[in-house]
């Protein structure tokens, strides 16, 4: 529940529709179930298959919303950012435990990264599957010269 509450203020800030907050706050809530369900793995596996849900869900969403599919994602694992393991990293007096923290924090952020494309990518390519045409996220579509047409409707090329 805290989880949506983060997603929620971030929205605010962001100034998200109210439509797409909603949807944050609940992929928000998903992700930390995952989360704390995938704990056993370690910490920056769990963080990485919470953030692999979360960018499964966002594509579909962006779809229906029409809207970014960072507007979604970036909400839903704000919760999950290691900014007090990197702040304590930053501040320890000892060098040693420092490096440890602010490596374990890079982990942790690149793990969610990964994890975050990786559920976007898996999505976009079963999507593209499924409906038989490109999804615009990851594939561009590109038109020989000459097939365009200009503003006013003549050829170019």
């Amino acid at each position: 529940l805290a989880a949506a509450f983060i997603a929620m203020g971030f929205s605010v800030v962001s100034q998200l529709q109210i439509r797409i907050m909603l949807v944050a706050a609940v992929l928000s809530v998903i992700a930390y179930a995952v989360y704390t369900l995938a704990t056993p793995w370690g910490d920056n596996w769990s963080r990485a298959a919470a953030a692999f849900v979360v960018g499964l869900l966002t594509v579909p969403s962006s779809r229906h919303f029409r809207a970014s599919p960072n507007a979604f994602a970036f909400c839903a694992i704000l919760a999950m950012l290691p900014g007090v393991m990197l702040y304590q990293g930053l501040w320890t007096q000892d060098a040693a435990t420092g490096l440890s923290l602010i490596s374990s924090a890079l982990g942790a952020a690149l793990s969610l990264v990964c994890g975050l494309m990786f559920g976007e990518y898996v999505m976009a390519l079963l999507l593209k599957h499924l409906y038989r045409q490109p999804f615009s996220l990851f594939s561009p579509n590109f038109s020989p010269p000459g097939r365009h047409d200009a503003v006013d409707g003549t050829s170019v090329g």
